[in-house]
């Protein structure tokens, strides 16, 4: 009878958390796998998560889509957030991304304000500057995978 008891408690523990992870796809959609995991405070990964909404077209220009990450109940607070896509295409998103902890609670993670789009890509890491139809510039950031330098910012 303990044995059933303690079993039941080490479930509950190890239930996982799951955490929200709000991404806009800008100009440059993609069809190609995008997956994500996150890094607790001591830099311990989580599993790798595939962002795919059954019967949905994900990863469309202008689109504001929300995925779920689940990690372990003693992960802590996440502090990074690591994307990755798979393909040969490039994937663009803004370079603001949101998290929102199962209590509700928002942060996000950004690039500097000189990026304007992040983008993904199968070829070499690499900047460039593009002129839009209006006659602004901004610039692209293309990486192989992307894992900001800075931690995720969480309110205090």
């Amino acid at each position: 009878m303990n044995l059933a008891v303690g079993s039941l408690a080490t479930s509950a523990e190890a239930a996982p958390v799951t955490y929200r992870v709000t991404i806009e796809t800008s100009e440059d959609g993609t069809d190609n796998t995008v997956k994500a995991r996150m890094f607790d405070a001591s830099g311990r990964p989580s599993s790798w998560t595939e962002f795919d909404k059954s019967g949905y077209n994900d990863f469309e220009r202008g689109d504001h889509d929300t995925y779920a990450i689940k990690v372990p109940s003693n992960f802590g607070r996440p502090a990074k957030l690591q994307l990755w896509k798979g393909g040969n295409d490039d994937w663009c998103f803004a370079p603001w991304v949101r998290v929102t902890s199962p209590d509700g609670v928002q942060g996000g993670m950004g690039a500097s304000a000189a990026a304007a789009h992040l983008c993904l890509t199968e070829e070499s890491e690499h900047q460039e500057t593009v002129t839009a139809s209006d006659g602004t510039t901004y610039t692209k950031q293309y990486y192989h995978h992307y894992l900001p330098p800075s931690p995720i910012d969480w309110p205090r």
